[in-house]
C-alpha cells in the first residue's frame, strides 16, 4: 500500500511539474483570424463596420444569442465610437471601441469583463478589394498570462471558441450586403 501511495504521489508531482514548468515555457500569445468575402466595395464595408450600432444586426454578438443583453452606443460612427453590453447571460459584460478607421483597415479595442477579471484585446478588420467585392480578414490578438489560459491557447480551444463568432459575423456581414442590394460588388448599398 505504501508503494502504491509513493507511486501516485510521484506521478502527481511529475504532472504538476509538467503543468507549471511546461506552462511557463508556453507562449500566451493568442491570435484568432478568419477571412470572408463581402459583396460590396471596401468603403461600403468600412461604413458598416465602423458603425457599431449595426453589429447586433449582423454579428454573432446579438439579441438572439443573448436575449438578456442590454446594449448602449456612444459616439458617432468611426474613431471613438463605443458599443457596450451587459448581461448575466452568455455575452457577459464588455465593450468594443473603434480605435481607427480607413477604407483599408478598421481597428478596435475589445474588452470582456467577468468574475475572473478583465481581458483587453486588439481586434482589426483588413479590407482588400477583390473582383467579388471585399476580402475581409478579421483578427484578434491578446496575450494571456495565467498558466491555465496558456494551455488553453496552445490546445486551440480559444481559437475554436472565438473563431466561430468571427465566422458567423463574416457570414452575417456578407448577408447584410446581399439583402441590401442583391450582392452587386459595385453597389453603394
Amino acid at each position: 500500500m505504501k508503494t502504491l501511495l509513493k507511486v501516485l504521489l510521484g506521478l502527481l508531482a511529475v504532472l504538476l511539474l509538467l503543468f507549471f514548468g511546461g506552462g511557463m515555457a508556453l507562449s500566451g500569445e493568442a491570435r484568432v483570424e478568419r477571412k470572408g468575402t463581402v459583396p460590396a466595395p471596401p468603403f461600403a464595408v468600412q461604413a458598416v463596420v465602423e458603425d457599431l450600432s449595426t453589429w447586433p444586426e449582423w454579428s454573432s454578438w446579438n439579441q438572439e444569442r443573448d436575449p438578456q443583453a442590454e446594449w448602449s452606443f456612444e459616439g458617432e460612427p468611426g474613431e471613438g465610437m463605443r458599443w457596450s453590453w451587459a448581461s448575466e447571460g452568455p455575452l457577459g459584460t464588455g465593450s468594443l471601441t473603434v480605435l481607427g478607421s480607413t477604407p483599408e483597415r478598421v481597428d478596435f479595442e475589445l474588452r470582456f469583463e467577468d468574475a475572473s477579471g478583465l481581458m483587453v484585446a486588439q481586434d482589426s478588420m483588413l479590407l482588400v478589394p477583390t473582383e467579388d467585392g471585399t476580402e475581409v480578414t478579421w483578427s484578434m490578438e491578446h496575450t494571456f498570462e495565467p498558466l491555465l489560459l496558456r494551455w488553453i491557447v496552445q490546445l486551440g480551444v480559444f481559437d475554436a471558441m472565438l473563431g466561430a463568432d468571427y465566422e458567423g459575423g463574416l457570414v452575417g456581414l456578407a448577408a447584410r450586403f446581399q439583402s441590401e442590394d442583391g450582392g452587386a460588388p459595385g453597389s453603394e448599398g
